[in-house]
């Protein structure tokens, strides 16, 4: 909560912004006006960095070289934008769940728990979509968090939530311990947050609702309890960061995105002047200048050149290629992309040499997020009335693309020899066992009475050729 001095400060800022028609920004942690009023220090210095960490995503960089507006208003800008921190925080969300997740309660057959997390789920598509922006959070910002949501007699709902404005509040001696959940957000022109608390006792949680009113927060409802042992909200780190409660972003080091774009601005510069020759001369008459007609002096000293470029473009532009592989290096996403160097289709060792980085970066990834995504689960089924130890087994996909030809022998290989199941193998290659035995089974059925059939025209001497003549 803030201090009376806090308040005293936000109301005067507030009245001085307000007099002088200049408003601070809703989105800044200083504005009397924001859903970050009152917070913590530390808090805001980690919404601070969550903001800058969003701008390297969308692109907004920094800008380097000053922009020049002509007489006849021609604005001309050699800065260069190469978002290569989109790239980083995209490609660990499809190497993460670019492929289908699928779950399981039961090896072997499905429940009707099974299908009850479907329907919650909605689709694949849905599940995989929602996933990936889960991810997309996550590295970005470092944290990844979803709530689940009572939804009255219907099935719950999972949202995401975004980790600029959430708050935990954990025990000072176990950061593991969460005591509480902060939840701030706009509504209209006021500021709201809902507290998602632990009560005094310990024994269960608690939730209301505040609205911020003249730098105080007064409560627009009353403690409601929530009826289950845990609380609303699972979350995890993006990446391992030992000893603190938040984990880490993907762009940690995106600051390095920003020499790379300086560097690329100022080739573009150079190229631009220098990309037409610059003629200079002396001993010409101002008549015999003209650009558009051949020059022709009567005085034998005139002397016409051109501008050579000063410098070797050659040491920029290695310069520049090698920012972009140390910050491939540095985030583990590799540049060189088989795609891109056109290499054609590589075995699989060779391309998991490409992508070792990105592969680690990415199981890594794979025990942070999906215990959450188990937990999620187990709390869903429980809320259905299907009891708190339903853990779910996660099956997922190699990220990495393959030479079909040589997956399909290495498969063969595996069935004939007896090291792995047909079931297996369908979830390897993204078929749902339960689906295809039923449709394998269907296809059986009907090919079985087709050929009935057949035999018993055959048998009545029709066999289905024409005799006429």
């Amino acid at each position: 909560m803030a201090t009376l001095w806090e308040r005293i400060q936000a109301s005067a800022r507030a009245a001085v912004a307000a007099w002088s028609g200049n408003h601070l920004q809703h989105n800044s942690v200083n504005s009397p006006f924001s859903v970050y009023f009152g917070l913590e220090e530390q808090d805001k210095q980690r919404v601070e960095r969550y903001q800058l960490f969003r701008k390297y995503y969308a692109g907004e960089h920094t800008r380097f070289l000053r922009t020049k507006t002509a007489r006849d208003g021609t604005v001309t800008d050699d800065n260069v934008t190469i978002n290569l921190s989109r790239r980083v925080v995209n490609k660990g969300a499809s190497f993460l769940f670019g492929r289908p997740l699928q779950w399981e309660l039961q090896e072997g057959g499905t429940t009707p728990e099974e299908i009850l997390l479907d329907d919650i789920w909605r689709s694949d598509q849905w599940r995989q979509s929602f996933l990936q922006e889960a991810a997309i959070n996550g590295g970005t910002c470092g944290m990844a968090y979803m709530q689940i949501v009572p939804n009255g007699d219907a099935l719950p709902r999972l949202v995401n939530v975004d980790p600029a404005i959430i708050f935990p509040r954990s025990n000072p001696s176990d950061i593991d311990d969460i005591w509480a959940y902060e939840l701030r957000w706009r509504e209209g022109e006021s500021v709201m947050r809902t507290v998602h608390s632990l009560q005094e006792s310990g024994q269960a949680w608690e939730t209301w609702t505040e609205r911020l009113q003249r730098g105080r927060w007064t409560m627009e409802q009353e403690p409601e309890v929530w009826p289950w042992e845990w609380p609303m909200f699972v979350h995890n780190k993006n990446l391992p960061n030992p000893n603190e409660f938040f984990g880490l972003s993907d762009l940690e080091d995106a600051d390095l995105n920003d020499a790379i774009n300086a560097t690329a601005s100022n080739v573009n510069r150079i190229t631009r002047i220098f990309a037409h020759p610059v003629m200079w001369g002396y001993g010409f008459n101002l008549d015999e200048m003209d650009p558009s007609k051949m020059l022709i002096a009567n005085n034998p000293q005139a002397n016409l050149s051109a501008l050579e470029l000063g410098r070797d473009l050659q040491s920029s532009q290695d310069y520049l290629r090698f920012l972009r592989t140390m910050f491939a290096e540095i985030t583990q996403v590799p540049e060189n992309d088989p795609d891109r160097l056109g290499l054609g289709a590589q075995s699989g060792f060779a391309l998991r040499i490409l992508f070792s980085d990105l592969l680690d970066k990415t199981y890594t990834k794979r025990n942070l997020y999906g215990t959450t995504i188990v937990e999620a689960n187990r709390r869903l089924l429980e809320m259905t009335g299907n009891g708190p130890d339903n853990v779910v087994t996660l099956h997922w996909e190699d990220p990495l693309p393959v030479d079909e030809r040589s997956e399909a022998a290495a498969d063969k290989f595996d069935l004939e020899a007896g090291l792995s199941s047909v079931e297996t193998m369908q979830r390897k290659r993204g078929y749902d066992p339960e689906i295809e035995m039923e449709r394998i089974a269907a296809q059986a059925t009907q090919t079985g009475n087709i050929g009935d059939a057949l035999l018993a025209a055959f048998d009545r001497g029709n066999t289905g050729i024409g005799t006429a003549l």
